[in-house]
This record gives C-alpha cells, structure tokens and sequence, in this order.
C-alpha cells in the first residue's frame, strides 16, 4: 500500500504562491494550537473582523456573526434531528460557505472532521 506524504502537497501549495509571499513563508511555524481555539480567538480578538466573503452570493460576515451562525446550526441539529453527544452525521456540500459553518461547528464541539 502506498502512503501519500503530506509534505510533496505542501510544497506544491506554496510553490503557485508569488515569491514575495513563499519566502514569508519559510520561516513560519504554525501555532501549535487546537483548530477550536483558533476558531474562538477569531470571536475574541477580532469579533468585527470580516471572517467570509462569498462573493457569488454576497455573503459577508464577521467572525463573531460566524460563531454564532456555527452555535444556531448546533442547535438545529439537537432541536430538529436530535443529535447528541456521540451521534454521527454526514454532510454533503459543495464548498459553499454552509458547509464552512457545519465543519467549523463540529471543530468547535471538538468532534472529529472527515473531509470527503
């Protein structure tokens, strides 16, 4: 069995980049922090902050407005389908900014993401 390496995916990333932006980037270390809390320090320190722009649908939001669009979502799963704690569900989307709000949901409910 053949195993991809993530590294070759990464190098071809960055390598459409402009030079300006790809040297930025060699030096740079992502922070060693879980996706949730990267999510809620969006809320925290930047609540004003444009977080999505959807341009096709002119869908502009901030991430305060983002957080809560995830948390109503949550809601909606538990209110209309019952979900819980444990509970396994699918979405299928194309990458429109209702799927951003499903995954980021489930980032911040700390729950597992499978991108299919």
């Amino acid at each position: 069995m053949h195993h991809r390496s993530q590294r070759p995916q990464t190098e071809t990333m960055v390598s459409i980049l402009p030079p300006a932006i790809r040297s930025a980037l060699e030096d740079y270390t992502p922070p060693q922090i879980p996706l949730h809390r990267l999510l809620a320090s969006g809320v925290r320190f930047y609540p004003e902050s444009t977080a999505v722009v959807y341009q096709s649908a002119n869908f502009i939001v901030s991430y305060e407005h983002r957080y809560g669009l995830c948390r109503r979502f949550a809601a909606g799963l538990v209110q209309r389908f019952n979900i819980r704690k444990g509970d396994r569900i699918a979405i299928f989307s194309r990458n429109y900014p209702e799927f951003m709000i499903a995954m980021f949901r489930k980032i911040m409910k700390k729950e597992l993401v499978n991108l299919l």
